[in-house]
């Protein structure tokens, strides 16, 4: 899921201005209640279920343009379009690796990593298109998937441009925390130190003598935003509890404006900036939003539970804050 909701939030931008080129999308063998949505760059296109064009419009082209195909079912499948390759084809058969776009490079690339047959050509296809940030950005979204050794981690991040390794700061923050002890319940507190929006600073080392509930979440999580407004009233009933939310990506303007649009006011820090920061989410074992972990007033990890709704939050502050 991580990964998904990171490469949605990742997608080009939807241009207004430059050269437009009229782009197709067809499908081939799906009935009509298969599809759910059909996304280009962040523009959310309308579909037509009656036939096999699912989508016809002129957008710009000045950079290939990512997209995607997300059935009901929740299986996606992007692909890339660009200049002079305008034409997409998703078949049922194959699916997710089915998508054509004959002459487009950009999706040639994706394909050739995204949909590697195994973990041996998932890394000889980045090397040969090393050189491609769309093959690095898959092999970081990717490689944890594929349960790389550290030797093929090194291969391919040492054999990427230093210009271009900011494209693996997962695999970097991974290779760095390989041989690092992990949290764990029943062991205690990693530290850091990380800033709001205006760069204040908050060290979880400060709350000692305080209950610390960390909430690990991201902008494009939904049940992050579903379980806010409980999140809220459940931590105000205990004046020893501190929250700290941390979010993964730096999305904050788009954050934002979704608080604004859910009428969510957080009576706690909202951390974004920090020094190792994917180190960090390494560490604390972020596979998924929300994460969250209960710490006792000595540095105690005391629970560590994935997800939001329920009664689950509820429980575990009874039961540890109410002793």
């Amino acid at each position: 899921m991580k990964n998904a909701l990171l490469l949605f939030l990742a997608f080009v931008s939807f241009q207004t201005l430059g050269q437009t080129e009229k782009v197709t999308i067809k499908q081939s063998g799906f009935n009509p209640e298969d599809f759910m949505r059909v996304t280009i760059g962040n523009k959310v296109v309308e579909m037509n279920n009656e036939g096999e064009t699912l989508f016809e419009g002129d957008i710009d082209l000045s950079k290939p343009i990512k997209g995607r195909i997300l059935l009901k079912t929740g299986r996606y499948s992007d692909f890339f379009v660009e200049k002079g390759a305008t034409e997409v084809t998703v078949y049922k058969k194959g699916y997710p690796a089915s998508l054509e776009v004959p002459g487009s490079k950009s999706h040639q690339v994706y394909h050739a990593v995204h949909h590697a047959k195994n973990k041996k050509a998932f890394v000889s296809n980045t090397l040969k298109y090393i050189d491609d940030p769309i093959a690095l950005t898959e092999f970081n979204s990717g490689f944890k998937f594929e349960k790389l050794d550290r030797a093929d981690l090194e291969k391919v991040y040492n054999a990427t441009a230093e210009d271009l390794k900011p494209y693996l700061n997962n695999v970097k923050a991974f290779m760095n925390t390989m041989d690092l002890a992990k949290i764990e319940v029943g062991g205690q507190i990693i530290d850091f130190t990380a800033a709001d929006k205006d760069d204040e600073y908050f060290a979880t080392d400060k709350y000692r003598g305080k209950y610390l509930l960390l909430d690990f979440a991201a902008t494009g999580c939904g049940p992050c935003w579903a379980g806010y407004p409980d999140m809220i009233e459940q931590t105000s009933k205990y004046e020893n509890l501190q929250v700290l939310t941390y979010n993964e990506d730096n999305a904050i303007e788009a954050w934002q404006n979704i608080a604004a649009q859910r009428n969510v006011t957080l009576d706690w820090p909202v951390l974004w900036k920090g020094e190792n920061k994917l180190e960090v989410f390494e560490l604390y074992k972020v596979e998924g939003w929300p994460l969250h972990y209960l710490i006792s007033p000595t540095g105690e990890v005391l629970e560590s539970w994935f997800g939001s709704g329920g009664d689950t939050l509820e429980k575990k502050l009874q039961k540890h804050l109410n002793d």
